[in-house]
């Protein structure tokens, strides 16, 4: 059985309130998050709905692997950082 430890390790952003949008709240707790990843040395998966957001996670290391998305619903872009 694969151990949870040799699985690549995921996470999710929830976005935060508008009125607490650009203080950068957000990229402190991916920062803090990507820290923690890399200290073991593990990949990370992404999925995001927020195409304004792509640019600041490619900075970070992520890398876009694709896109799908339901019928009248979001599009979801999918991206993976290697461990580092």
């Amino acid at each position: 059985m694969e151990k949870l430890a040799e699985r690549p390790l995921g996470w999710v952003v929830q976005p935060s309130n508008p009125d607490h949008a650009g203080r950068g709240l957000g990229t402190a707790l991916i920062h803090d998050n990507i820290t923690h990843i890399d200290a073991q040395r593990m990949p990370v998966y992404l999925e995001s709905t927020n195409p304004v957001s792509l640019p600041r996670y490619e900075a970070l290391g992520f890398r876009r692997r694709a896109e799908f998305g339901p019928v009248d619903g979001p599009l979801i872009t999918t991206m993976w950082r290697e461990a580092c």
